[in-house]
């Protein structure tokens, strides 16, 4: 895998199994004027965590828009049933 990266100079990104055998988001960068090259990983699980948080903040609250929408048109549609319909 490093072979192939270290032909081009150019940004590599991917998805690789690091030494541990965990999924890894892998970037890749050769330093100017150098034989180096820099490598910087970080676990995808801990990446999708923050969104996993994110996904069920965004549910929680559409989930409670619907319940207060059906709760207002409820009460419009008994307001405007009383008002139609005399006693």
């Amino acid at each position: 895998m490093l072979r192939q990266w270290q032909s081009e100079d150019t940004l590599k990104l991917l998805i690789a199994i690091d030494y541990r055998g965990v999924p890894v988001f892998a970037s890749m960068k050769k330093v100017p004027e150098s034989p180096w090259f820099l490598l910087a990983k970080t676990d995808k699980d801990e990446i999708y965590e923050g969104l996993k948080v994110q996904l069920r903040d965004v549910i929680i609250i559409i989930m409670l828009l619907i319940i207060i929408t059906l709760f207002l048109c409820g009460r419009f549609m008994v307001a405007a049933e009383n008002k139609v319909l005399p006693r």
